[in-house]
């Protein structure tokens, strides 16, 4: 089969109608909302699979061609195969990226596993189709001015939609010539959309809805702590210890320091300023402050 070019177009609009036709309406998109998994498909894990089959994961990983994830069609039925020994965001795109293929329907030309230049379209497109599915190009607008490839954006981008850096660089990538294949698109669904999580203000500490500047100070909002349901809440800065850049993480990866600058006192615990030696709400010293004091 000769080259076919890649149909973003198609593939970010197919990615809008199956998020549009869902009961999702919360960032991170749930893959498992009604209306996003097909009705003829189903996914089963790495170590489900070996388990079945009676090998390793290993052997599955071999036998798929994939060390993240595949589907496979039989007659009218789907599946999808996920290793979930990845990164949770690893796993959510891959997930999405194979939902890319079925949707996209790259199995009817007898789609496999082969390297062939037209292996390379549906790669594209299903690529394609996760991020738009992910990390929908309007809400992404929201959170981050002008789709600039920051290290700021990156992570607000990673921590908010739900996804590795990697994945958020690629949506910020290709963020504008989304944007053009969606232009005569009706995105007006996507206002219902509320993201799980909030940026604070670094100055006010207040909410500032994902703007460019704090509706309640006025601060411009470069930076601010990202807190995600159910975990502390991670300034995104450089690590006090060794000044490597820090995200969500909890501790540096590099030299193992605590991310946030958290008071020491354990029944207090709050989380302060980056910079502060005290804390400003029982006034014992922070984790900072032990090493500056």
């Amino acid at each position: 089969m000769g080259y076919t070019f890649a149909d973003y177009a198609k593939a970010a609009e197919t990615a809008i109608n199956v998020l549009r036709n869902s009961e999702c309406r919360k960032i991170p998109v749930d893959l498992n909302a009604s209306g996003i998994i097909g009705s003829n498909l189903r996914i089963s894990t790495y170590s489900e699979t070996a388990k079945l089959w009676g090998c390793s994961t290993e052997d599955v990983a071999s036998v798929l061609g994939s060390l993240m994830g595949a589907s496979v069609k039989n007659q009218n039925n789907f599946i999808i195969y996920l290793n979930y020994n990845l990164s949770d965001g690893a796993i959510r795109f891959t997930c999405a990226h194979e939902l890319g293929h079925y949707y996209m329907e790259h199995f009817e030309d007898s789609f496999e596993a082969d390297k062939s230049a037209d292996y390379t379209r549906k790669e594209r497109e299903a690529n394609c189709f996760a991020r738009n599915l992910l990390m929908p190009v309007n809400l992404v607008k929201q959170v981050c001015k002008d789709f600039e490839v920051s290290e700021e954006n990156i992570l607000r981008v990673s921590l908010l939609f739900g996804v590795s850096k990697a994945a958020a660089k690629a949506r910020l990538d290709f963020a504008a010539a989304d944007s053009k294949c969606l232009e005569k698109s009706d995105l007006s669904f996507l206002s219902e959309f509320g993201f799980s999580s909030d940026i604070l203000c670094p100055e006010c500490q207040k909410p500032a809805s994902y703007s460019s500047f704090c509706e309640n100070c006025s601060s411009e909002i470069t930076s601010g702590v990202i807190v995600v349901p159910g975990e502390k809440a991670y300034e995104t800065h450089n690590c006090i210890m060794c000044g490597e850049r820090l995200g969500g993480e909890a501790f540096c990866s590099f030299c193992g320091f605590p991310s946030a600058n958290v008071c020491t006192n354990p029944a207090c615990a709050e989380i302060t300023d980056v910079g502060a030696v005290f804390c400003r709400k029982c006034g014992n010293v922070t984790v900072r402050g032990m090493y500056v004091i």
